[in-house]
C-alpha cells in the first residue's frame, strides 16, 4: 500500500500548469525527453542513462521555472542524480537556466565542446561581457556557469571531441558519444579569437563568432536502438539554402557541420540506423541533410521530435514545407508546442484551407521517448503543449509561426 501510494504522490506532482503521470523509469529503461517551452524559443534534452543516473543537453525556462530540473523534479529525480550537464552550442534558445542546473546539480560534470584555445575564449567572453552587457547572450551565460562551477565543487568545464565516448553504463551497455564540431570549426574559432584586441574590439570580429560554428551533436546506442540529437548542428551549404544545393558526397563542404560527420563519423555510421531522432536546428531547412535521412535512419521505424523556434526578428521555425518533409520520413513525429484552436491568425497565407496558430501560451511541451529492452518497444508520452504531428496537423500548420 506505502509503495502504491508514494507512485501515486509521484504521479501527482507537476511542472506549473502541467500534469506528468509518469513516474521515473526502471534501471534498464533508456529515456530520450524533448522539452519546450511553449511559444518562447528553447529546448532541453534529458537523457536517463540507466541505474538512475542522468544526462542533461541544454536548457531552458518557463513560467520562472528551469524546465529540465522542474521535469525531473515532477517525476521524483534527485538532482543528484545527474551526472552530466552538456551545453551544445551558445545560443539563447538553449542555455537559459544551465547556471541554475550547475549550482543545483552538485554532482555532475559540464561538458561543452572545445572552442580554440580557453584562455583566449575566457579573455574574450570578459572582454565582449563588459563592453556589451545587454548584447552578450550566451557569453555572459557562459560567464555564469564558470562562476557556478566554481561556487559549487570547484569543478571546471570540460571539453568533449567529433566522435568521442561522453558517457558509457557498463551494466547496461548504454553509450553515449558527441558528434562535431571539426577540427576545422574549432580552428576557424580560434583564429577570430585571436584577431581580437581586447582594447581595442572591432566590431566585424566580435561579431564573426557564430555559436553555431562549433555546435555539437549527440548520439546515445542501447539494446540495438540508436538515438540521435541534433541539437543546432547545420549543413554547410556555404550560405546557400535550398535543399538542392547537396551533393550526395559531401566531398564540397566537408569541413563543418552535417556535411563534415556525414563525411568522416565513424560513430555516425557505426550506430546507425537511427530509431528516434531529435530533428537537428528545429526542423529547418539549414539542419536538413538529404544523405542522412535517405540511408542512417529507420525507414518504418521512426520516431522524430522537433521544437519550436521564434527569433527577434520574426524568422519563425518550423516552416510547413520543412516539417512536412521531415514528415515523410517518421513513422511518428512530434512537435513541443500544437496548435491552438479558434484563434483568429494575424496573417492568411495563400493555400491553406484553415489556418490555426501555434499555442502562444506560455506553457512547456514535453515529448518522453522509453526504450524498454524488455517489451523491446518505444513508450511515447506528450504532456502540456506537445503534440503529434499527423497529416491532419500539417493540413492546418501554416507556412511560418504566425507573430
Amino acid at each position: 500500500c506505502l509503495k502504491k501510494l508514494s507512485i501515486y504522490l509521484i504521479c501527482l506532482k507537476n511542472m506549473k500548469n502541467i500534469n506528468i503521470d509518469l513516474v521515473k523509469p526502471s534501471d534498464k529503461e533508456l529515456e530520450i525527453t524533448t522539452i519546450g517551452p511553449g511559444f518562447n524559443n528553447g529546448e532541453s534534452v534529458v537523457i536517463h542513462l540507466g541505474n538512475g543516473k542522468w544526462m542533461i543537453i541544454d536548457s531552458c525556462k518557463a513560467n520562472g521555472e528551469v524546465l529540465p530540473l522542474a521535469y525531473l523534479d515532477a517525476i521524483g529525480v534527485s538532482c543528484d542524480d545527474v551526472k552530466t550537464v552538456i551545453c551544445s552550442h551558445w545560443h539563447k534558445d538553449h542555455y537559459l537556466g544551465l547556471a541554475e542546473i550547475l549550482r543545483s546539480c552538485k554532482n555532475s560534470e559540464f561538458k561543452i565542446a572545445k572552442i580554440g584555445n580557453f584562455k583566449n575564449f575566457v579573455q574574450y567572453v570578459f572582454m565582449l561581457n563588459e563592453i556589451e552587457t545587454n548584447k552578450a547572450g550566451g557569453w555572459k551565460e557562459f560567464e555564469k556557469c564558470l562562476i557556478a562551477l566554481k561556487e559549487v565543487g570547484q569543478r571546471k568545464p570540460k571539453y568533449i571531441f567529433h566522435d568521442q565516448l561522453i558517457e558509457d553504463n557498463d551494466q547496461i551497455k548504454i553509450d553515449v558519444h558527441c558528434l562535431g564540431p571539426s577540427d576545422y570549426a574549432m580552428e576557424q574559432f580560434d583564429s577570430l579569437l585571436l584577431q581580437i584586441d581586447p582594447k581595442d574590439p572591432k566590431e566585424e570580429h566580435t561579431k564573426a563568432l557564430e555559436e553555431n560554428m562549433t555546435c555539437l551533436s549527440v548520439t546515445v546506442s542501447y539494446d540495438g536502438q540508436a538515438v540521435l540529437i541534433g541539437c543546432d548542428a547545420e549543413v554547410n551549404r556555404r550560405d546557400k539554402y535550398s535543399m538542392d544545393d547537396c551533393t550526395d558526397d559531401c566531398e564540397d563542404a566537408k569541413e563543418t557541420g552535417w556535411c563534415e560527420i556525414m563525411h568522416n563519423s565513424i560513430i555516425l555510421k557505426r550506430n546507425s540506423p537511427f530509431g528516434c531522432v531529435k530533428i537537428a536546428h528545429h526542423s529547418s531547412v539549414t539542419g536538413y541533410c538529404p544523405k542522412f535521412w535517405k540511408e542512417l535512419v529507420k525507414k518504418d521505424a521512426l520516431i522524430g521530435v522537433t521544437t519550436i523556434y521564434k527569433s527577434s526578428n520574426s524568422e519563425n521555425l518550423p516552416h510547413k514545407d520543412m516539417l512536412s518533409q521531415y514528415h515523410t520520413h517518421c513513422t511518428h513525429q512530434y512537435i513541443t508546442c500544437g496548435l491552438e484552436q479558434n484563434v483568429q491568425p494575424t496573417e492568411v497565407f495563400p493555400g491553406d484551407d484553415t489556418i490555426l496558430d501555434i499555442t502562444k501560451q506560455d506553457l512547456p511541451g514535453i515529448v518522453v521517448c522509453r526504450w524498454s529492452p524488455d517489451e523491446k518497444k518505444w513508450k511515447r508520452y506528450t504532456f502540456g503543449a506537445a503534440a503529434e504531428v499527423t497529416g491532419e496537423f500539417l493540413k492546418n500548420y501554416h507556412k511560418n509561426l504566425v507573430d
